[in-house]
């Protein structure tokens, strides 16, 4: 009991301290209670605050869910700077492409445009040859003949080059017209009658002795033939019947031939505007 009596008067004393305490019973101002407070505070700072509703105190935490929207905002801006980059790299990738096809273009048209120079270059250089070649050409001796002419007919040719102021050559060249199968001539008239009568004891019959004077007096005909091949087979039949003495002589005609020479191109001209007997032949010019 005597404990909790003195308990008791313990708890009753700091109680009696505590508001002794709480009404400023060790407070060195004097005036009271308004003095200690206008001692302590600065009344021009003092806020009086509304009491928070419970929403109010609901709200407070805004700042903080304003902060966790401001975040996918960042991020967002973020992406759209991101993006942006890439639009721009996407953008300057596609010009450097278009940039560099633009001179692929050009070195290409380059090229063909040098090509086209060089084959220009090349047709000119070909048709100069050309020309070069056809003047040389032109300017060259050449020379036309014709053969088998009658004598008026060479002399029209060779006047028509004079006047052409061309070279002309005229000749006379032999050539065989006739084949002719006979027995050589003999001395005289007698001796040709012996050989006709062999010559019937053979069976040959067509036959003549030439009476007309010359080399060929005397001599026996056995026939006269337009090739050389009729003769040699009448031939071999003689000898066949025993006639061993025939043999084969051409007969030549006499032709004239004219050469006509001179340049190329003056040639040309006079063998393509003038008429002339038959066709003309190219020949070597003759030396003069």
């Amino acid at each position: 009991m005597k404990v909790l009596r003195a308990l008791f008067y313990l708890l009753l004393l700091a109680n009696l301290v505590l508001v002794f305490v709480s009404l400023g019973g060790f407070s060195r101002a004097p005036g009271g209670e308004p003095e200690r407070l206008s001692s302590q505070l600065h009344p021009e700072q003092i806020r009086i605050l509304a009491q928070s509703s419970p929403e109010d105190s609901s709200a407070e935490p805004a700042p903080a869910e304003s902060a966790s929207d401001s975040a996918p905002a960042q991020a967002d801006v973020a992406n759209d700077s991101g993006e942006s980059a890439e639009a721009k790299k996407a953008e300057a990738k596609k010009a450097a492409e278009a940039q560099k096809s633009e001179e692929a273009r050009k070195a290409e048209e380059a090229k063909k445009a040098a090509e086209l120079k060089k084959e220009e270059e090349q047709k000119k250089l070909a048709e100069n040859r050309k020309a070069e070649e056809a003047k040389k050409l032109a300017a060259a001796p050449a020379c036309a003949s014709w053969a088998g002419l009658s004598r008026a007919q060479a002399d029209e040719i060779v006047q028509r080059a004079r006047s052409a102021g061309l070279k002309s050559l005229l000749s006379n060249a032999g050539t065989p017209s006739a084949w002719w199968v006979h027995l050589p001539a003999q001395s005289d008239r007698a001796g040709a009658e012996r050989k006709a009568a062999e010559l019937r004891s053979l069976g040959v019959t067509d036959f003549f002795i030439v009476n007309d004077a010359g080399p060929n007096q005397n001599a026996i005909s056995l026939g006269l033939y337009k090739n050389e091949d009729s003769a040699k087979r009448m031939l071999e039949q003689l000898k066949a019947s025993g006639v061993q003495t025939a043999r084969i002589s051409t007969r030549e005609a006499s032709q004239i031939k004219v050469e006509v020479s001179g340049a190329g191109n003056s040639l040309s001209a006079f063998t393509s505007q003038s008429r002339f007997p038959g066709t003309h032949t190219s020949c070597t010019p003759a030396k003069r």
